[in-house]
């Protein structure tokens, strides 16, 4: 085989089998890859190549957007909790600060029933009572002292399983009446 520097020139075959048909109309593969443009078939794989690295590029935007996405939803999720987290926090010092403060009043307003009664001369209250108002000692035998006794008196009714006409049954409530107040005593009265 002759070599000749360009491949647009048909090469020289001896025999009739490695002959190039030019009349086939279905081109060999010797013919295709002559007939072929190299030129057309660098701008093909280079524009197969541009195609390829535009879709990385594609792929890539997208996996940094879907990224910054993710991102910029777990910071907002978070900030939510740390702006609810400061609100709580603001208003348990708002809450301790109220407290504060009604301790305080309730400390001053103790200072000043202290400072009151510190003040009060009850000499001085009955003296413009007689005076302004006109009041009086009482007599000693409007005095009367109550004694109540720590204990409670409980009164029970009879047996109510028998039948017993209405006079009866007032007859023995006034009895159990009257029992009762004559156990009390009064002082300054001799039994």
């Amino acid at each position: 085989m002759v070599e000749h520097g360009n491949l647009a020139f048909e090469p020289l075959f001896q025999d009739s089998d490695q002959a190039l048909d030019w009349a086939n109309p279905l081109p060999s593969a010797a013919r295709r890859m002559l007939l072929e443009d190299p030129i057309s078939r660098t701008v093909s794989l280079q524009e197969k190549a541009k195609k390829v690295r535009h879709n990385l590029t594609i792929r890539r935007y997208k996996n940094l957007a879907g990224l910054i996405l993710l991102i910029i939803t777990v910071s907002a999720i978070f900030s939510t909790i740390l702006w609810r987290q400061a609100m709580i926090l603001e208003q348990n010092f708002g809450n301790l600060k109220m407290e504060r403060t009604i301790k305080k009043t309730n400390q001053e307003t103790g200072q000043i029933a202290e400072a009151l009664a510190a003040r009060t001369d009850l000499e001085q209250i009955k003296l413009q009572a007689i005076t302004e108002l006109g009041l009086q000692e009482p007599a000693h035998k409007q005095v009367v002292t109550v004694d109540i006794p720590n204990t409670d008196r409980v009164v029970f009714a009879g047996n109510g399983n028998r039948q017993v006409s209405q006079e009866v049954m007032l007859a023995d409530s006034f009895t159990a009446i009257e029992g009762f107040f004559k156990t009390l005593s009064i002082p300054g009265q001799t039994p």
